[in-house]
């Protein structure tokens, strides 16, 4: 387990050492419960603009990229589109990564 300094309020320093840890568990344990919600709200925004290109080119990104890089989509709105769904897939990927390690620690 890792260690982190944090300045509290000196009414709370005056606690005693278990209620202190009490407080700061039961913090901490809800920032990451609001931060959950929020993180499994970027996912689905994320992943409903993944399904509008797989929609409209009937294709998985991986494919798509393939058909960019063999130059078979070849022009301006076909890179923009690439950059778009690329952005996207990274955001829903690191917002996958963080909503696992947000699950562990909420798990007992």
């Amino acid at each position: 387990m890792s260690e982190i300094t944090l300045n509290i309020p000196d009414v709370l320093t005056d606690l005693p050492k278990k209620e202190q840890a009490l407080l700061m568990g039961r913090a901490l344990r809800g920032a990451v419960e609001y931060r959950m919600v929020q993180v499994e709200e970027e996912i689905r925004e994320g992943q409903g603009y993944l399904e509008q290109y797989e929609k409209k080119y009937g294709l998985s990104f991986q494919a798509y990229e393939k058909k960019i890089n063999d130059l078979e989509f070849v022009g301006v709105d076909y890179q923009e589109d690439y950059n778009d769904w690329y952005f996207w897939t990274e955001c829903v990927q690191r917002a996958q990564a963080v909503l696992i390690n947000l699950r562990q620690f909420l798990s007992p």
